[in-house]
């Protein structure tokens, strides 16, 4: 009973308190993805939540069963987006079927990866407005989880590279490492 009642709060936790989806970025869907109707907005909403809740949970255990374990918990990003793709390529197959190129789950996954990373091929789409839907939520979630973050790092280490490193030593402590326009020490304080 005591397991139920951690699985219960780590629930609530996770769709109310710690999700940042639902913090900082459900409310945009809606005014991002889709237009003024109430009910493409909701239907916008209810599937990020419904996504975001089970990418967590499975996450979770992933993260508690196998990873934690083995010692391998740097690959708790790259698990999140694993079970995000499986999730949503399970779900569009379930919604599109066959009619609309969504064969088999294996094609859904692919069609998951493609959209999620922003490359977006063309060759399957969704037709139903509940495929269009959970579409949306994995181009904007491809967005806010790889493309813009990506762009983030890669500004970071672009500067990193530049930036210069004055080898004078200090007469104090002989520190070699300062900033080239700097007039004291980092370590000692000392005048250079």
């Amino acid at each position: 009973m005591e397991f139920v009642g951690k699985i219960l709060f780590m629930a609530v936790m996770a769709i109310f308190v710690q999700n940042f989806v639902l913090m900082r970025f459900l409310g945009l869907c809606p005014y991002i993805g889709v237009s003024k109707k109430l009910d493409s907005a909701l239907g916008m909403g209810m599937a990020v939540i419904f996504v975001m809740t089970m990418a967590s949970t499975f996450t979770w255990l992933i993260h508690t069963y196998l990873l934690v374990p083995l010692h391998i918990e740097f690959l708790q990003t790259i698990a999140f987006i694993l079970t995000l793709m499986l999730i949503v390529g399970s779900l569009m197959y379930l919604i599109e079927g066959g009619n609309s190129g969504f064969t088999s789950i294996p094609q859904s996954i692919y069609w998951a990866v493609v959209t999620m990373t922003t490359v977006g091929y063309g060759d399957i789409a969704p037709a139903t407005v509940l495929g269009k839907i959970l579409a949306s939520v994995v181009m904007i979630l491809g967005y806010g989880i790889i493309a813009v973050p990506t762009g983030i790092v890669t500004v970071e280490l672009a500067q990193a590279g530049r930036k210069t490193v004055s080898t004078q030593s200090c007469p104090e402590c002989a520190t070699d490492i300062h900033d080239p326009d700097a007039n004291f020490c980092r370590m000692c304080g000392a005048r250079l």
